[in-house]
């Protein structure tokens, strides 16, 4: 297994510079259908990407607006700034072992949305 070194990277003034600023309907748009998995978990709120997918144009432009209200406030809201931490055990292995578990984390399907646009804003 190769090693993996971690350092403190600092964000040019470019790059924060692009990550900053409300997150357009074609940002979420594109996050949402061609980068996020539709399979994935459901989040602290029991949506999943599928489900926002599906209802999305009735949802579109109240998840754009709550999004960048909470840009606008400088404050994400309750559920967005809460998640659970829960522990999946790896297969059919001991569960009495420590070491036969992964975490994960459950966080609201906006949140995941919102993040992955900034992510997306982040890559060159």
């Amino acid at each position: 297994m190769p090693s993996v070194y971690i350092t403190n990277v600092a964000l040019s003034d470019a790059e924060r510079d692009r990550a900053e600023g409300e997150i357009t309907l074609e940002e979420m748009e594109y996050s949402l259908f061609k980068k996020m998995k539709g399979s994935s978990a459901p989040g602290i709120d029991g949506f999943t990407v599928n489900w926002l997918r599906k209802f999305w144009s009735s949802l579109k432009l109240i998840t754009l607006n709550a999004i960048n209200e909470c840009y606008r406030e400088g404050s994400l809201t309750s559920n967005l700034r809460t998640g659970i931490i829960g522990l999946l055990r790896k297969g059919q292995k001991d569960p009495t072992l420590t070491g036969n578990y992964r975490p994960i984390s459950l966080l609201s399907i906006h949140y995941k949305l919102a993040s992955c646009c900034i992510t997306q804003r982040l890559r060159s």
